[in-house]
């Protein structure tokens, strides 16, 4: 299962960065960086959920 947060990563101006992350084992934490003009992150979902241990998708440039 995954879960869905908007991370503010600067105050002034305000940034906001979009992280998807499903729970498992820090020790085996993936990050995936993606940002895309036409694609979201949710190609990536399924093919991260057959790895084990815990993932973390952030998409910049405000796309989700």
């Amino acid at each position: 299962m995954w879960t869905e947060t908007f991370l503010t990563t600067c105050v002034d101006p305000q940034v906001s960065l979009f992280v998807a992350q499903t729970a498992g084992g820090a020790d085996n934490a993936v990050l995936v960086i993606h940002g895309g003009p036409d694609w979201d992150h949710s190609y990536l979902r399924e093919p991260l959920g057959e790895l084990a241990g815990r993932h973390f998708c952030c998409c910049t440039a405000g796309r989700t």
